[in-house]
């Protein structure tokens, strides 16, 4: 795949489409490596990149695939550390991370939860998308003076014991605002993505990774115990948070529909991988 990183507008809470006709002028020259990575429970995607290009803290950037023409995510430099005398690496966040920053009070009167999400971003001057996945569940709850970001999680969670809810939720659905907007997605299934498995790991989230192939289960920081697996694939931007993939391989045990909770993406020239990690749909459920 053939990757672009690009300066673009970002005023007022909002991206300024990039003029694709522009794009040489729009263009960051000499970035020899780019890394992203998102999480199913973070409602932002980090990122950093390599170059000996000075660029202002606060910029915008926006990483495009020339295969797909596609943009893989927007986000604003938060930082940058110089790692060597002619290199600078630079560090940011997708718009996500504002809603850490963002503290109001929200009312729902039997609000349905997409009108909900609507009605947090208007109030916080919060760019959301027109085309949200709809969940017409309603919700009756205040949130006094809290953040927004805490004040969506709970949303999504539904708890049916606060009895503030019309139905259940969808526990399908996430947040996803690396297109410079927030997004309400569901789950997503991908058959096709570019590359193949290389390895398989059993993580344990509190200690080392453990040996190839070894089957473990792993204890969460929580206590509860947990099962996750850690691939790494030839890379494709498409395998991200939120997207089920198809895994048929009887040398990795692996056999069935497998939903990526997390994945790493490290880019340095034309040589890209992916780290994934992933977990089997329905495992869990009792």
């Amino acid at each position: 795949m053939t990757y672009e990183l690009h300066n673009i507008i970002f005023e007022n809470n909002r991206f300024v489409e990039r003029d694709k006709n522009k794009s040489e002028q729009t263009k960051i020259e000499n970035v020899f490596e780019v890394n992203w990575s998102d999480n199913i429970n973070n409602n932002f995607l980090s990122f950093d990149f390599t170059t000996n290009t000075d660029i202002k803290l606060g910029s915008a950037v926006e990483l495009y695939n020339k295969d797909d023409d596609a943009v893989v995510f927007r986000g604003i430099i938060t930082h940058s550390i110089r790692t060597q005398k002619d290199r600078v690496q630079y560090y940011g966040y997708d718009i996500g991370y504002l809603l850490n920053k963002c503290r109001d009070t929200f009312d729902f009167k039997y609000v349905k939860i997409t009108d909900a999400l609507k009605k947090i971003c208007n109030d916080i001057n919060f760019p959301i998308s027109s085309n949200l996945v709809k969940e017409d569940t309603e919700l009756k709850r205040i949130y006094r003076n809290k953040c927004a970001k805490d004040v969506i999680s709970d949303i999504l969670k539904g708890d049916p014991k606060l009895n503030n809810y019309s139905g259940p939720v969808n526990q399908n659905l996430f947040i996803d605002c690396s297109s410079g907007e927030l997004e309400l997605k569901e789950y997503t299934r991908v058959e096709n993505l570019y590359g193949k498995i290389s390895n398989l790991y059993r993580v344990n989230s509190m200690d080392t990774i453990q040996d190839k192939f070894k089957i473990t289960h792993i204890i969460s920081p929580e206590g509860v115990k947990e099962e996750q697996d850690k691939l790494t694939i030839f890379g494709d931007y498409r395998a991200r948070k939120g997207v089920i993939i198809p895994i048929n391989n009887k040398e990795l045990n692996l056999n069935g529909d497998y939903l990526i909770e997390q994945s790493i993406h490290i880019i340095q020239g034309v040589t890209e991988k992916v780290e994934i990690f992933i977990r089997e749909l329905g495992r869990f459920s009792s």
